[in-house]
């Protein structure tokens, strides 16, 4: 089964989170493990003292629907969409919506891209 964004939103939230490395896991709202690093996406207030890299100016978009698990195409759809519009997009699914950083100097092309599939929009 396809995505079907006819009428759907998405939200922005508010404040600026950043994504940065760590040499341990912290409470964040995202945190990833893998073989080589930590990453951790978090607001911009909340970054951790002694984080090793860091990236700021992400805004936050949430998809505000949900989706069967055999749905195919959602983040693909959506990063087609802002990466035709030159957005680039940092994907993350949890397990009922799906959530993307955009960098906040692409929010308006961002928002024009996201109608082009049926999607809108909105500040929270």
């Amino acid at each position: 089964m396809a995505a079907n964004f006819d009428n759907a939103t998405m939200y922005a939230s508010p404040g600026l989170y950043a994504m940065c490395t760590t040499e341990k896991p912290i409470i964040a709202f995202a945190t990833i493990v893998d073989d080589t690093e930590t990453t951790v996406i978090c607001k911009e207030e909340e970054i951790p003292a002694g984080a090793l890299k860091v990236e700021k100016g992400w805004k936050l978009l949430t998809l505000d629907i949900t989706f069967d698990h055999n749905t195919t195409g959602i983040c693909g759809a959506i990063g087609t969409a802002l990466g035709d519009a030159g957005v680039s997009v940092m994907p993350l699914s949890a397990f009922s919506r799906d959530h993307f950083l955009v960098k906040e100097e692409k929010m308006d092309v961002a928002k024009e891209a996201l109608k082009t599939i049926g999607i809108t929009l909105q500040q929270r």
